[in-house]
């Protein structure tokens, strides 16, 4: 853009016999902007900060990108669109099946694995992770992902490595703060998992994960009062997160509140049954209505 309008400029000003101060002015300007964007065009991975604080590369860069993509499978490039989009089930195994591909393998190891991930194929996630990991430098959003696999299979002390080293990559990152403080809860520490939870929240208010586990470790800490309202809080920002209904069913399946626990988990269960832990709850309230029924049917002898 810098070399249109200096183009232009000297244009207009020779053609319409613009004083000399403007002609010199207008070429200097053209001689500043075109090795400018030479170098631009010389492609270069480093990101580029844009206004809306979102990230790039430069033209060089994307047009090397753009250039490369023409060798990629129809296929490959349709499960990008559908990564992008959202539709992970469709993208993970094409993802998978392109990752001894050539080309972007960094980026295809880290999308199979996050689409992984996010349709609770753990089993696959942890064999790419094993097979490919020691094939790029990971970020501090790959340690994440890391550490969520880790914990999924109880490898907690694992799991909290990849968040410390997320961590100190990345200080704010709500996302490796947020899944520490879940393992600690997984770990029965609920004072640090308080801790990591309202950190993550110090930076992202609006996090309704964050908000619903800081509501169930405030609960095991009998401080049910806030945490029900960090609960609330969550189905205030996202009335779809099954963990938000799981924790206020363990709230009143603690207090022996067996009809209420059931009407949570079941909403729980009918948005993610995968939801961690949600079948071993399920299971607990089936055992405790079933020993209530019992109880209910023994007639007392005369």
């Amino acid at each position: 853009m810098p070399v249109v309008v200096a183009t232009v400029l000297v244009w207009w000003a020779f053609k319409y016999d613009a004083n000399d101060l403007l002609r010199v002015w207008s070429l200097f300007l053209l001689i500043l902007a075109v090795p400018s964007m030479l170098w631009n065009l010389v492609a270069s991975s480093s990101l580029v900060l844009l206004a809306d604080g979102s990230h790039t590369t430069n033209d060089g860069n994307q047009l090397r990108i753009l250039w490369q993509r023409r060798r990629w499978p129809a296929a490959y490039t349709q499960a990008l669109l559908d990564y992008y989009e959202g539709h992970y089930a469709t993208a993970a195994p094409v993802l998978v099946h392109h990752l001894n591909l050539p080309f972007n393998q960094e980026d295809n190891i880290r999308m199979a694995l996050s689409a992984l991930i996010q349709t609770n194929e753990y089993e696959q996630a942890r064999e790419i992770l094993e097979k490919y990991g020691n094939r790029y430098q990971p970020t501090a959003n790959d340690l994440v992902n890391q550490g969520v696999i880790k914990a999924h299979f109880n490898e907690l002390t694992e799991a909290f490595s990849c968040y410390d080293q997320a961590l100190a990559l990345a200080p704010d990152n709500h996302f490796a703060l947020n899944n520490r403080g879940y393992t600690y809860i997984r770990a029965k520490r609920y004072a640090e998992s308080v801790a990591d939870f309202r950190q993550a929240l110090a930076i992202d208010s609006e996090f309704a994960y964050a908000h619903a586990n800081l509501g169930l470790s405030l609960i095991m800490l009998d401080q049910a009062t806030e945490g029900l309202e960090c609960i609330h809080r969550s189905l205030a920002l996202d009335d779809t997160n099954s963990y938000a209904y799981r924790n206020l069913g363990i709230y009143h399946l603690q207090r022996g509140e067996l009809s209420e626990a059931q009407q949570q988990l079941d909403r729980a269960w009918q948005l993610d049954p995968h939801t961690d832990l949600l079948s071993d709850y399920r299971r607990q309230l089936q055992d405790l209505m079933e020993g209530a029924s019992n109880c209910r049917a023994i007639v007392p002898s005369s």
